[in-house]
Parts: C-alpha cells; structure tokens; sequence
C-alpha cells in the first residue's frame, strides 16, 4: 500500500502513479514509474507519496538538506557552496570532475547545509579565517585585495617549535601573507597567549619595534 502526503493509502496500485517518494539511502527523491529512466522506480509499500520533488524533500526527508535532495532527484548538482573544513575553505557542489572550485570528491553528506554563496559558506563555518581570503580561495581565484593584514598569526617550523608572526612584508618580524587556515590575531600578545605562552613572555613584545624576549 502507498500513502499520499496526507496519509490516504489504496491497496495494490495497479498503474505507476507517477508522483515522488523518498529514498532514504540516497537522500533523494524517486519517481513512482516504470523503471528505466532516472529516478524511476517500482515504489516501495507502505510508503508516503508525494505531487512534487520539492515536497517529497520538505516533508519526506526534512533531515536532508533541500538543495542536496532537490538537485539529486534530478541527478543533478545544486552548485551551491559547502564547507571543506580540510582546506579551510568552501567548495562548490558541482561535478568533482571539473575542477575547482568543485569539491575534490563527490559530495554526499545529506544534511551538510549548501549555501547559496561562498560569502554566506565562509561567514558561517570559517569565520575565523579571513573572509575576503576565504572567498577568494573558495572560487580558486586571487584574493581581491592585495593588502596584508598587518595581523598576527602563529607559524611552526616543528611539532614544538612555534613562533608569532605579523602578515606584513619586509624583515621580521613580517612573514608575508598567512595561509588560509591560520588564524589571524589583531595584536602579538593576542597570539602569543594562544600559541605561544609556554616558551614566550608574551607581555614582553613591543609592537613598534622588532620584538624581545
């Protein structure tokens, strides 16, 4: 027996109903129709039915994020923007195959949120990072601005071996832009109580001058 989005069911349809069921394994949405062309299949009973794709995601699998079992349904990408924590920046959900700013691998975490924006990706789940930078490399293009900082962040030349920087150029202690994953602090001390307390006196630094123990 199939049940509709209101709960009305009928015994033993005879004819495809042509309306959408969740797939829960897939995150997605499956059309109740012979099968052969995408996304149809022979619907499962008892299950709901829905009129809509857009319904069957809201309210068959509201777990799942809409946009990611919106576009799967149709076998195909949201190319919205999700987070890649391991690169410290956002990634478009699109063909891996393309290239960046694709995702490296395929994308199948269901309730992982797609944004519509990198800007709105970065704002949420990398506001630690520089935003502008986050962007830029989210969209694997150079940043827009090519000021540094003038923020401090911690580099290390070992496991143990850790010291606080500003993203400047010029001699030390300016080291150039940060990467994209660290951290940028507004002041030395800022970054030496975070990073660096155990080997620094942190309230030694003069910031108008090169530095001291």
């Amino acid at each position: 027996t199939a049940y509709d989005e209101d709960g009305n069911g009928g015994e033993g349809l005879l004819e495809p109903s042509h309306r959408f069921f969740a797939n829960y394994e897939s995150g997605s949405c499956l059309q109740d129709c012979e099968p052969g062309p995408f996304g149809c299949a022979e619907v499962p009973p008892p299950i709901a039915l829905y009129d809509t794709i857009e319904a069957c995601c809201n309210v068959g699998q509201p777990w799942v994020d809409f946009e990611y079992c919106t576009s799967r349904s149709v076998n195909e990408y949201s190319n919205g923007w999700i987070v890649d924590y391991a690169y410290s920046k956002c990634a478009k959900d699109c063909n891996p195959a393309d290239g960046p700013p694709c995702s490296d691998s395929e994308h199948d975490d269901f309730s992982l949120t797609i944004f519509s924006t990198p800007e709105a990706c970065c704002k949420t789940h990398l506001n630690w990072i520089d935003h502008d930078l986050c962007v830029a490399n989210s969209q694997n293009v150079a940043s827009n601005s090519s000021e540094l900082s003038s923020k401090w962040y911690v580099k290390y030349s070992s496991d143990t071996d850790a010291v606080c920087v500003k993203e400047c150029d010029g001699p030390s202690p300016c080291n150039g832009r940060a990467e994209s994953f660290q951290e940028l602090y507004d002041t030395f001390i800022k970054c030496c109580e975070h990073h660096t307390w155990w080997n620094t006196n942190c309230t030694a630094y003069d910031e108008d001058d090169i530095g001291g123990e």
